[in-house]
């Protein structure tokens, strides 16, 4: 609720602050693009480490613990194994080898969940 401006000025005061970010942003891509080359490459290398030092490729997921815990029930303990080997080292990109077990689960977590994994309830039994 904006008690002090109306609807309007709310939608133009938006208007007039995303318009200026922009115009920064622009200004920041073309210092980028036009600027040193190999500084360029540097300074995307160093915003690319930073970002995947902070943002964790793999987070853990209803569904994928499920899916562990039915293996896991079934005898079959690779599935928790590839998830606890991919949830200790969240932040580090797997080998992209074919017979890299991480590597495996990490592609899959980049889709969208399976459908049957919306009805999955989660309690907390304590």
């Amino acid at each position: 609720m904006r008690p002090h401006i109306t609807e309007q000025e709310y939608q133009e005061r938006n208007k007039r602050l995303w318009s200026i970010w922009l115009q920064a942003y622009k200004v920041r891509l073309k210092i980028d693009f036009e600027g040193n080359h190999d500084n360029t490459k540097t300074q995307f290398s160093e915003r690319l480490n930073l970002m995947q030092s902070v943002n964790p490729r793999v987070v853990l997921r209803n569904y994928l613990a499920e899916e562990a815990i039915k293996s896991a029930d079934k005898g079959d303990y690779t599935v928790a194994q590839q998830l606890f080997n991919s949830l200790t080292t969240p932040f580090k990109n797997p080998d992209m080898s074919l017979n890299n077990e991480s590597f495996h689960l990490v592609s899959r977590i980049k889709y969208r969940p399976p459908d049957w994994s919306r009805k999955l309830r989660v309690s907390c039994s304590s």
